[in-house]
C-alpha cells in the first residue's frame, strides 16, 4: 500500500494574504507548520517506499524545492482548483482521493508515525482514523449546514446521527467506492459554495463534505469503516501524548486547538531535531532567511539597514536571556532571537536551576547554533542570573530578553543602527507590546515612527517619570527593550536581594549615569503575558514591589526631584495595593509587625510625598482614597 499526502497551496496563500502568515498555518507559530510538514514526511518515509504529494506549484517550490523533503513522487492538482475558493480548504484532499486507482492510505501532514500501520488498516476496504462520537460541535455544525444547504443528497437526509469518521488518516482497499465517494464531495461542496457566507461555522464546512459525507455514504451502503483508535475522547487528548511516544504511543496527530498549544509546538519541533537533525537545520535556517526577507519587504522605505555579519571572534553585541523552568516558551524565545536580520552577536543563556526540560531545549539550539551559550546555576533567582550572564558577556553592546518573550525580527539591527548613528548616545529604547497570545501576526506591521529621537538624560528621567505617574510605565522600570553600551553598565549589577522588581532597581541606578539616550520609533518588543508572569502582581509580589521601590527612592540623588515623586508615587501605590490585599483576606501568615512593616510609610517620605510640586493634587487625591477608603480599594486592582 502506498503513502499520498496533499497540500493544496491556496488556502494557506490567501489566508496570509488577508489575516497574515500565523492565522494560515493553523499553528501558535509558522514555524511549527514548517516542522511538521518535514517530520511528517520524513517518520513516513523510515517505513514506507512510496510517499507521495500532491500538490501544486507552489506547493512542490516549497516543499521539494526549498524544504527538500524527500517524496519519492509528486503529483500536480488538477488546474480548475484555481477557481475554488480558498474556503474549501479540504478541496484539495477530495482531488487526490478521486485520483486513486490502487490501494492507498492518506495521511495529514500534522500526522506523526514511529512504526508502520497494522495489517488491520492497511487490508481494510476502509480506513479512517477514529470515529468522533457525541461532540457537541460536530451536531452543531452539521445542522447548521442541513438547515440551509442546497441539493444535500438523500442518505445523508436520512441519516439521524450527527457523528462522523475523523479522517487525519483515510484510505483503503475499495478504491472504486472511495472515487464514487469524492465525486459525491466534489458535487456537494461545488453546489453550496455560495452559502457559505451563512453558515455560522463556514470554516468547518469542510468537514461536513469530507468526513460526515463520508459516513452517510458508507451506512447507506452498509459499508463498513475500519477505526484505527477507538478509545478517542472528545478532545483528542489520546492523540497527542508525545511523553509516551515511540512506545506505547505510536501515532500523533495534534487536531484543531491543540495546534494552539505552544508545548505541543516545541513536543514537534524536539522529534524533528532527535530523530531528523539535518531537516531540522534545514528548515530553522530557511525560516530564518523567509522571516527575515517578508518583515525587510514590509519595512517602510529607509528603514532597512544593512545586516551585519559575524566577524573575528568576539561578537559586537551579547544577547543574555536568564532562565528558569520554561521549558515550552524558551525554544520560541531564541528561535526569534537566532533569526535576528543582525548576526554579529552571542546568545547567553543562563539556565537557573531548571527542575524542567528546560535545560535540554536550550542544548538543542545550541548544539544548531554556535552563537549560543549555555551556563548553569543553582536556583539563585532572575537578578543572579543576568548577573551572571552579564559578567560573561563580551559584547561591546548588551542587550536583556526574558525568556518567556519574543521580539520583532529587525528588533536588534534598527537598535544597533540608532546607536551607530548616535555615538554619543549611552543606550537605546524601544516601546515594548504586551501581548497574551505567542505569534507572529503582523510584525511588521509595528511601525509607528520612522524617525529615531535623542533625549538627554534629564529627557529620559522625565520620561521615566511620566511613565510611573500614568501606571504605564512597563518602557522605562524594565531592562528590557534596550541596548545599552556596555561602558555604561560597567560596577552595576542587579541586587540579587530581589526576586522580583530587580530590574526596576537597576534602571534606576542606570538612568542616573546615562547622558544620552536614542528613542526608537517603533514597537519591537513583544512582551508575553501569562499565568508565570502574573507573579508580579500576585500577593508576594507587591510586597517586594514595595520594597524595591523604597529602595529606588533611597538611590535618587535629592536635587532629582521628579524621579523621586516617581518613586514615592509607587511606593504609596504599593502600600494601597497590599491594603487591597488584606481586605481580601490575603496575608494572613504575616506577623502584626511584618504587616506594619510592609504598610509602613515614614513621616519624612509622606511629608515629601504630599508636598512635591511634581505630582498633581487629583493624584493625591486618589492616593488619599486608596489608603483609607475601603471602597475606593475595591476597585485598585482592577
Amino acid at each position: 500500500m502506498k503513502i499520498i499526502q496533499t497540500f493544496w497551496s491556496k488556502p494557506f496563500r490567501e489566508a496570509e494574504r488577508r489575516k497574515g502568515l500565523q492565522q494560515a498555518c493553523g499553528w501558535c507559530n509558522p514555524l511549527y507548520y514548517y516542522m511538521s510538514h518535514a517530520l511528517s514526511c520524513l517518520s513516513l518515509r523510515q517505513y514506507y517506499d512510496e510517499v507521495e504529494l500532491y500538490t501544486d506549484p507552489w506547493g512542490r517550490q516549497l516543499l521539494i524545492d526549498e524544504l527538500r523533503l524527500p517524496y519519492t513522487a509528486v503529483h500536480l492538482l488538477p488546474e480548475e482548483l484555481d477557481s475554488c475558493p480558498s474556503e474549501l480548504w479540504a478541496i484539495g484532499k477530495i482531488y487526490a482521493y478521486r485520483d486513486q486507482t490502487e490501494p492507498f492510505l492518506h495521511v495529514d501532514n500534522d500526522v506523526f508515525v514511529w512504526q508502520r500501520f497494522p495489517d488491520t488498516i492497511v487490508q481494510a476496504p476502509l480506513v479512517a482514523q477514529n470515529y468522533e462520537r457525541g461532540i457537541a460541535f460536530n451536531r452543531a455544525n452539521v445542522m447548521n449546514v442541513m438547515m440551509i444547504a442546497n441539493d444535500i443528497p438523500p442518505y445523508m437526509q436520512r441519516m439521524r446521527s450527527t457523528d462522523e469518521a475523523n479522517v487525519g488518516i483515510f484510505g483503503g482497499t475499495d478504491t472504486a467506492f472511495i472515487r464514487r465517494y469524492a465525486d459525491e464531495a466534489l458535487r456537494f461542496a461545488t453546489a453550496n459554495v455560495n452559502k457559505l457566507t451563512k453558515l455560522q461555522y463556514h470554516y468547518y464546512f469542510n468537514t461536513v463534505f469530507e468526513q460526515y459525507l463520508l459516513t452517510c455514504l458508507a451506512a447507506s451502503e452498509g459499508r463498513e469503516i475500519t477505526y484505527a483508535f477507538d478509545d478517542v475522547d472528545d478532545h483528542f487528548s489520546q492523540m497527542v501524548r508525545f511523553n509516551r511516544v515511540p512506545s506505547p504511543q505510536w501515532y500523533i496527530h495534534p487536531c484543531g486547538p491543540w495546534k494552539w498549544a505552544w508545548w505541543v509546538g516545541e513536543a514537534v519541533a524536539s522529534c524533528l531535531h532527535d530523530r531528523f537533525p539535518e531537516a531540522y537545520r534545514q528548515t530553522m535556517d530557511w525560516y530564518g532567511q523567509q522571516t527575515a526577507a517578508r518583515v525587510a519587504a514590509a519595512t517602510p522605505q529607509g528603514q532597512r539597514p544593512e545586516g551585519r555579519g559575524t566577524t573575528g571572534n568576539v561578537p559586537r553585541l551579547s544577547v543574555v536571556i536568564p532562565a528558569y523552568n520554561m521549558e515550552t516558551l524558551v525554544g520560541h524565545c531564541l528561535q526569534t532571537v537566532l533569526t535576528q536580520t543582525y548576526k554579529d552577536m552571542e546568545v547567553i543563556v543562563v539556565d537557573d536551576g531548571s527542575t524542567d526540560t528546560t535545560v535540554q531545549r536550550i542544548a538543542e539550539l545550541a548544539a544548531v547554533d554556535g552563537r549560543v551559550r549555555l551556563l548553569r546555576q543553582t536556583h539563585r533567582g532572575v537578578a543572579a542570573a543576568r548577573n551572571k550572564g552579564l559578567v560573561e558577556a563580551r559584547g561591546e553592546l548588551i542587550a536583556f530578553v526574558d525568556a518567556d518573550d519574543y521580539i520583532h525580527p529587525q528588533y536588534l539591527e534598527l537598535m544597533v543602527q540608532a546607536l551607530d548613528s548616535h555615538p554619543e548616545a549611552d543606550m537605546a529604547m524601544t516601546n515594548s507590546i504586551r501581548t497574551k497570545k505567542l505569534t507572529d501576526e503582523a510584525l511588521s506591521r509595528h511601525y509607528d515612527d520612522e524617525t529615531a529621537a535623542v533625549g538627554e538624560g534629564a529627557i529620559v528621567r522625565r520620561a521615566l517619570f511620566m511613565g510611573y505617574r500614568k501606571l504605564s510605565f512597563e518602557q522605562f522600570h524594565t531592562c528590557h527593550g534596550k541596548l545599552f553600551r556596555r561602558r555604561l553598565l560597567e560596577g552595576l549589577s542587579f541586587p540579587e536581594e530581589y526576586t522580583m522588581y530587580e530590574d526596576a532597581v537597576m534602571m534606576n541606578r542606570v538612568y542616573q549615569r546615562v547622558s544620552k539616550c536614542v528613542q526608537v520609533g517603533h514597537r519591537l518588543y513583544f512582551w508575553l503575558n501569562h499565568p508565570s508572569s502574573a507573579l508580579a502582581t500576585s500577593a508576594a509580589g507587591r510586597l517586594q514591589g514595595a520594597a524595591a521601590y523604597r529602595q529606588c527612592f533611597s538611590d535618587t540623588p535629592q536635587g532629582d526631584g521628579m524621579v523621586r515623586a516617581a518613586c514615592l508615587q509607587r511606593i504609596f501605590l504599593h502600600s494601597a495595593w497590599i491594603r487591597s490585599l488584606m481586605d481580601g483576606g490575603q496575608y494572613a501568615d504575616l506577623s502584626r509587625r511584618e504587616r506594619r512593616a510592609a504598610l509602613h510609610i515614614p513621616l519624612p517620605l509622606r511629608m515629601e510625598y504630599w508636598l512635591s510640586r511634581h505630582i498633581t493634587a487629583k493624584k493625591k487625591w486618589q492616593t488619599w482614597c486608596f489608603l483609607h477608603s475601603k471602597r475606593a480599594r475595591k476597585g485598585l486592582q482592577t
